[in-house]
Order: structure tokens, then C-alpha cells, then sequence
């Protein structure tokens, strides 16, 4: 399946994705699937430098003053900053959106770990946002709550009720998805999670264990995709509502 018909793309969608491990894949491979069409990439707040194959064209607002709109895949950046990433901001995103028919924003960094727990102002979406795509790989359950593996432990551990060493357990990832102050923190429009490093039997099954979890818990509309963005391979495990 494409991921442009398991979240129900539609033009005009402003899609911000948040969360941790995969976003700026889950971007690119969107944006393949879209590569006929007008699309923006850009970032609220930093992403890696686009490479080469990622995009169809690339401007940097600081040096460029002169965007051109064509179909494909155009990454519009404020700045060109350390560590061979990108900035950028709302503002200079909301002066393009209009010009083209899908826009694909990370709205979240995670310092390349797993989870994360988000402190005030975090994640940055954009006002005109009509999908918010909260992504979480499932091949971190199991393992320790220590700093490797999550990115503002302290937050976390606020959010979760949790502790230093502690283990990831699907209580764990549930709680930081459904929690007011977590994964969907600040969301607008639609909200659809993406778990993601489903590669095997093993980590689909635990996919479909957290949705008991979910249901459990949960009494709010989500939208669930499972899969794997290294493999784009992806599937639907709620469409929303009851999520049994």
C-alpha cells in the first residue's frame, strides 16, 4: 500500500510530522509518492541538509530571492546552519504554502533518538496544518529508559511516570502517545500515528498488542499505520475511531 492513500492525501493538506525515529524519511517517501505534483519540503525547526536524490530543486531564503514553483519536490530552508542541516520557521513557510499543492513539514527534532519527551514551545506546527503525523518505532520497546535512547529524558519521565532504567514497555509507548503533553502535543487537523520498524512477525504483533493498550486507554479518533519506511512497506491498523 502507498502511504498517499492509507492518511487519505488530498490537495491543499499541510502535513506536519512529529515524533521520533523516521520522520524525514516518512517526508521523502510521502514526497516520492507525490512527485508529480507541486510539493514543498521544508522544517519549523532544523533537518538535515537534503541530499541529492531527496529533491528536486533546493533553495535557501537567505541567499535566494528568487523561488520558482514546478512540479516536484521543492525543500525551501530559512538558513544553512552547523552540522550540515537546515532551519526554518513558520513564517517564511506560510508565505509559499498556497503555492503548492502538498506542503511536508518536520515539526520536531529528536537528536536521532528513539523517543523523546518535549519541553514548552516543542513541537512548532504550523497553524495552516490539516494532518499532524506522529511517528514512534517499536523496536525500542524493551529496552532501558536512559539517555541513548530518549531525547529530554527528564520530560519524558515527567510525561510517563517513569524513571532512569526503568524499561520501554507498550504501557510506556501508549502513555507517551496518548498523553495530552506528549506525542500529539499542540497537534492540528487530522492525527495520525505511524508506528514504524515493523519488519518482522514479532514487532507486528506487538503493533497490534499496543492497539489493545490504545483502546484501553484512549477514547479519542486515531488513525494507526504500521509498517516499515526503510522497506516502504505499510499497512492500515485503525482508521480511526473505536479502535478495536
Amino acid at each position: 500500500m502507498y502511504l498517499i492513500d492509507l492518511i487519505d492525501t488530498k490537495k491543499g493538506d499541510v502535513i506536519s510530522v512529529v515524533g521520533s525515529g523516521g520522520k524525514t524519511t516518512f517526508i521523502y517517501n510521502l514526497a516520492n509518492e507525490l512527485i508529480e505534483e507541486k510539493v514543498l519540503i521544508s522544517t519549523t525547526t532544523k533537518m538535515l541538509y537534503p541530499g541529492k536524490r531527496e529533491v528536486d530543486y533546493f533553495f535557501c531564503l537567505e541567499k535566494d530571492k528568487d523561488v520558482k514553483i514546478k512540479n516536484g519536490r521543492t525543500f525551501i530552508a530559512e538558513k544553512i546552519i552547523e552540522d550540515n542541516k537546515v532551519s526554518g520557521g513558520n513564517l517564511h513557510i506560510n508565505n509559499y504554502v498556497n503555492s503548492f499543492d502538498y506542503v511536508l513539514l518536520e515539526s520536531d527534532g529528536s537528536k536521532e533518538k528513539s523517543l523523546k519527551g518535549w519541553r514548552e514551545g516543542e513541537p512548532v506546527i504550523l497553524n495552516k496544518t490539516t494532518k499532524t503525523v506522529g511517528i514512534i518505532p517499536l523496536h525500542i520497546v524493551g529496552e532501558k529508559i536512559i539517555d541513548k535512547n530518549i531525547h529530554r529524558i527528564e520530560k519524558f519521565n515527567n510525561i510517563c511516570k517513569t524513571k532512569i532504567g526503568d524499561e520501554i514497555t507498550l504501557d510506556v509507548i501508549s502513555d507517551i502517545i496518548i498523553n495530552s503533553n506528549g506525542l500529539f502535543k499542540d497537534s492540528v487537523g487530522e492525527k495520525i500515528l505511524f508506528l514504524n520498524r515493523l519488519e518482522d512477525e514479532k514487532s507486528k504483533e506487538m503493533a497490534w498488542k499496543l492497539l489493545e493498550v490504545l483502546n484501553r486507554k484512549n477514547k479519542d479518533s486515531l488513525k494507526i499505520i504500521g509498517g516499515s519506511l526503510k522497506r516502504k512497506e505499510y499497512f492500515m491498523l485503525s482508521a480511526g475511531g473505536d479502535l478495536k
